[in-house]
Order: C-alpha cells, then sequence, then structure tokens
C-alpha cells in the first residue's frame, strides 16, 4: 500500500508539471508561467500551452483559439521489463457529465517516462493520459 502511495505521489507531481492545468494569459506561450508540452490525441501530436499557477481544467493549443476541457487524468504505472500494469488511477476533474460531449470526447497521452519510485527504488515507466473534449465544439 505505501509503496502504490509513493508512485501515485511521483505522478502526481509529474501531472503537476506536465499538465499544470490552466487557462493561459492573453499571450499564453511567452507568459513567464507558461508550460509548454505535446501529447498525442487520436495519433496527431498537438502542442498545449497552460499557465501553471491557474486550476481550470483546460489547455490551450498553441497557434490556435481551441482548449482541450480536460474531464479526466489516468495515471499508469507499468513495470519496464514484463509490460505488466502495476496500478491506474483516474482522477476525475468534474468537467465531463455535460450531455452531448460523450461522441466528441478525445484521449490525449504523454510519452512515457521511466521513473523511480522513492521508497522502493524500483523503476517503472509512467504513462499519463488525459480524456476531454476540443472547444470550440463542432456543430
Amino acid at each position: 500500500m505505501l509503496r502504490r502511495i509513493g508512485i501515485i505521489a511521483v505522478l502526481s507531481l509529474i501531472v503537476t508539471t506536465l499538465l499544470a492545468m490552466g487557462i493561459a494569459s492573453a499571450d499564453p506561450v511567452n507568459s513567464k508561467n507558461a508550460q509548454i508540452f505535446t501529447l498525442n490525441c487520436g495519433g496527431e501530436e498537438v502542442t498545449f500551452v497552460t499557465n501553471v499557477n491557474n486550476s481550470a481544467p483546460v489547455v490551450n493549443v498553441v497557434d490556435s483559439t481551441s482548449n482541450l476541457v480536460i474531464r479526466e487524468i489516468i495515471f499508469t504505472g507499468i513495470d519496464p521489463d514484463t509490460g505488466e500494469i502495476l496500478f491506474s488511477d483516474t482522477l476525475s476533474t468534474g468537467q465531463g457529465n455535460q450531455t452531448g460531449i460523450q461522441g466528441e470526447l478525445v484521449t490525449c497521452t504523454a510519452p512515457p517516462e521511466t521513473l523511480v519510485d522513492p521508497e522502493t527504488g524500483e523503476t517503472f515507466t509512467g504513462v499519463i493520459s488525459v480524456e476531454g473534449f476540443f472547444t470550440p465544439r463542432e456543430g
């Protein structure tokens, strides 16, 4: 149990850094608090920017007026030797139960990262995915 809590703590730090969700300022890319990252969304690489000081579950698409409204974040820990899923946890942002969005939901995944459990010293692969929908929404 403590091992799982340690792993979740490490992944939470990564999410805070990688997906520090929020609506960026008027010039999000050049903001001193900008965090820029790329996710694979349905086979397409999409670059996002967010302001690390904002807690809204929205990230801006770079060079676009679109946003990704994040509905949930999924943390998965994988054994790098066997490929076995060690754990998977989902954090809901409370933004996905609106009527009519189910057909517009997309999953975006960050590149896997090699991590070390601080309590056991064991290495594992951390994968972070988000599910959400892009705005403006289609018709």
